[in-house]
């Protein structure tokens, strides 16, 4: 669990990641590239419950991990965010080992060009343009290995919802629904998972106060009800989630959202989005 504090930015680093800091592109830019990352990771996973492929979402949730730590120190012009996506999530798959799932490079792969073609035409197996996304593919998984070090956490928000989830439905629904609105943003890098995921329950539970289980919204709202994440933090971290703590992250889960739904408007500066 350890690895979990361990994968934590600072504001100032989050703030400066490598496609910014070397000029590839402004903030903006690549919080955009970010975000189409994980959108088309998103959408392999939602595509791939129509076909043969198991692609779980609490792999997704350790592949946006994976995905986001990646970019903070690799460039998108050296790595694009199609391959970054893909490769993240097949190196998820590889660690999580959810029983059924496909840790096949070239079936994953397949699948992403599917899901980009939008039932158009996409490249064969044998075609040249085929072998040199393979390629492509497994030099970024390898790249992001290697950016990770020892650092391999498959443990996140999801996760901890899982813990502490075992009899509300309603409520984990909820949390799971804003934990993948919310994956297209640097939180699960500014936050330990259990603290990310006490501030997706409060949040839950001030949006969806007339829908969650009244039990649910009792035990949630009592005092020290965040004590069972507290279990297995370092001792160095003893204590760490609190209540403003968990209000600071449920903020910066509304305003992230807030945020996505004035992008189309151009209201919102996206590299406030962190």
């Amino acid at each position: 669990m350890s690895d979990t504090w361990d994968m934590v930015f600072d504001d100032e680093r989050l703030a400066s990641p490598a496609s910014v800091s070397e000029g590839h592109m402004t903030s903006s830019e690549e919080t955009l590239c970010r975000a189409e990352g994980i959108g088309h990771m998103l959408e392999m996973v939602q595509q791939a419950a129509k076909g043969k492929l198991v692609l779980p979402f609490g792999a997704a949730a350790t592949a946006s991990v994976f995905y986001h730590r990646f970019y903070v120190e690799q460039s998108f012009s050296d790595y694009p965010s199609q391959f970054g996506a893909v490769a993240a999530l097949l190196l998820a798959l590889k660690i999580t080992q959810t029983q059924k799932c496909s840790t096949n490079a070239r079936s994953i792969l397949v699948h992403s060009f599917a899901v980009l073609s939008d039932g158009g035409a996409a490249p064969t197996t044998a075609s040249s343009d085929f072998q040199a996304a393979l390629a492509a593919l497994q030099r970024t998984e390898k790249a992001i290995l290697a950016s990770m070090g020892g650092h391999l956490c498959n443990e996140t928000a999801y996760d901890c919802l899982l813990f502490i989830f075992p009899s509300y439905p309603i409520l984990f629904k909820r949390c799971c629904q804003i934990i993948a609105t919310t994956l297209s943003s640097t939180l699960c890098l500014k936050y330990p998972a259990q603290l990310y995921a006490a501030g997706v329950v409060k949040y839950a539970l001030s949006i969806h106060p007339q829908e969650i289980e009244a039990d649910a919204a009792a035990q949630f709202t009592a005092q020290e009800w965040f004590a069972p994440l507290n279990v297995g933090v370092p001792p160095e971290n003893a204590g760490y989630i609190t209540p403003a703590r968990i209000a600071e992250v449920a903020d910066g889960i509304q305003y992230h959202i807030q945020c996505l739904g004035e992008m189309s408007h151009g209201d919102c500066h996206t590299s406030s989005m962190r």
